[in-house]
């Protein structure tokens, strides 16, 4: 089962899309209109995307891993 959270973000993800494609200007009436459970591919793409964000805040925050000195002075 998919976890609840990346779920809702999927059916998030999906209503943006399709508002995006429909050329409306919010989201929110096709938010009301997309199922609880938009289906696994939109799970699974908002688990990777969110992942993924979360991944690249991090590097942000703690900086690139560093392998040495560029000089010594």
């Amino acid at each position: 089962m998919a976890d609840k959270g990346f779920r809702e973000a999927g059916r998030r993800l999906k209503a943006a899309m399709i508002s995006y494609q429909m050329g409306y200007k919010g989201v929110d009436s096709t938010l009301r209109k997309v199922p609880e459970d938009p289906g696994d591919s939109w799970t699974e793409m908002a688990e990777h995307i969110l992942r993924g964000m979360a991944a690249a805040a991090t590097e942000s925050m703690l900086g690139s891993p560093h392998k040495g000195p560029d000089s010594i002075q």
